[in-house]
């Protein structure tokens, strides 16, 4: 599941919209335990698509946004029973 994540987040990086991708974050962090490569995804996808300007002067959305995916996600997964 893990690998099949992995791949599904690169392709819909390079390739899908920017929303994709955000849905896709969510559902590998729900459910893959500890799916920390998440952060690695938002870190790249900044360095390729963010402007010095970003939005509103912060230019790391993707990572701030992939950081708070892992954290809701891992929250949730302690405080639910799957």
């Amino acid at each position: 599941m893990r690998i099949f994540f992995n791949i599904l987040l690169v392709v819909s990086a390079l390739f899908f919209p920017w929303w994709a991708t955000g849905v896709f974050m969510i559902a590998a962090c729900s459910f893959v335990p500890r799916f920390y490569e998440v952060v690695i995804y938002g870190i790249a996808i900044d360095a390729l698509y963010s402007s010095s300007y970003g939005f509103h002067g912060f230019s790391w959305v993707w990572s701030a946004y992939a950081s708070a995916v892992l954290l809701a996600a891992h929250f949730l997964r302690s405080r639910l029973s799957w």
